[in-house]
């Protein structure tokens, strides 16, 4: 867990490029107010994303 969204960015492409392989998926999430919602995805196929909140 880091308290700065940018040690979280880095450790995330961090472990994506240490452990990125066919199959290889990461998903960096935030806990906010108990909920806990997806903030960016890795796999190895389609790269880094921003996943968009639901309204």
């Amino acid at each position: 867990m880091w308290s700065k969204p940018e040690e979280a960015d880095a450790k995330f492409l961090e472990w994506a490029g240490a452990h990125g392989q066919p199959g290889t998926g990461l998903t960096l999430t935030a806990t906010i107010g108990g909920q806990t919602r997806p903030v960016k995805s890795w796999t190895h196929e389609g790269g880094p994303q921003v996943v968009r909140a639901a309204c």
